[in-house]
């Protein structure tokens, strides 16, 4: 089965090989609601349905790549076909290996992260480990939905963008334009709100973790692309509770350094 569709930063043109019909019906359906766009770049790729997981550190693992120069990714059915946002959670799994393929040949990269697009300000992304507060921080900034799984990111000319991308994230993006990050955050769970400016070797990591890769040697690479992608743009350490947003305090931050 091949289909088409716009992923965010780019239209995917993708063929499907070895997934059950079921599955395949289903990534059709869901596909055929993001429309390609004229004014994107064409990815051609190929999701293969491989082997099950595999044995890691006496537990079972799936892994994620790597893609071939042809744009071959070969990736597992998941046992019972967990669905997200009606989607096989499996093809969204592969969607997300391309992406971030395709993204890192070009140059750009793509993050575990969560964002919103607030007028006026740009993309607030925010950064850091699986359960670290991502998707609960940015949920209570407002704005528009930019994603809580992972997100494009491009920098150029010592300015670092963010795009919405389609990976398998509880939310779904409501904003797809690629626009201007006005800060990364670093959630911290603390009783009151507090803004932190983080400089340096720490910020430095925070970002080069958060890149994915498919290849572990890629790591060097992205210590120096997080290097040039912090150049021009602030890391802010974000304390607050659950029942009081920070965006006024993260507000004041930007503006005082305008």
């Amino acid at each position: 089965m091949a289909c088409s569709f716009c992923v965010g930063p780019a239209n995917l043109d993708l063929e499907l090989e070895g997934y059950a019909h079921t599955t395949q019906a289903l990534a059709q359906a869901f596909c055929e609601g993001f429309p390609v766009r004229t004014d994107q770049d064409w990815w051609h790729a190929r999701l293969v349905a491989g082997p099950g997981a595999s044995s890691h550190r006496g537990g079972k693992t799936l892994a994620l790549g790597p893609v071939t120069d042809q744009g071959t990714l070969v990736y597992p059915e998941l046992p019972g076909q967990p669905l997200r946002h009606g989607a096989p959670r499996t093809i969204l799994h592969g969607i997300m290996g391309l992406s971030a393929h395709f993204l890192r040949r070009r140059g750009d990269r793509l993050a575990h992260a969560a964002g919103r697009y607030l007028p006026g300000y740009g993309a607030l992304v925010a950064i850091g480990l699986s359960g670290a507060g991502k998707s609960t921080l940015t949920a209570a900034l407002g704005g528009d939905e930019l994603g809580d799984e992972a997100l494009a990111l491009s920098s150029a000319d010592r300015s670092l963008h963010a795009q919405a991308c389609l990976v398998p994230g509880e939310r779904l993006p409501t904003f797809w334009d690629r626009v201007p990050v006005a800060a990364l955050l670093l959630p911290a769970h603390e009783q009151v709100t507090s803004i932190e400016r983080v400089d340096g070797y720490d910020a430095h990591v925070a970002l080069a973790n958060a890149l994915i890769r498919l290849r572990g040697d890629d790591l060097f690479d992205d210590l120096d692309w997080a290097y040039d992608a912090l150049r021009q743009t602030p890391v802010l350490r974000v304390g607050w509770s659950l029942d009081h947003s920070p965006v006024d305090a993260i507000q004041r931050v930007l503006d005082a350094a305008r």
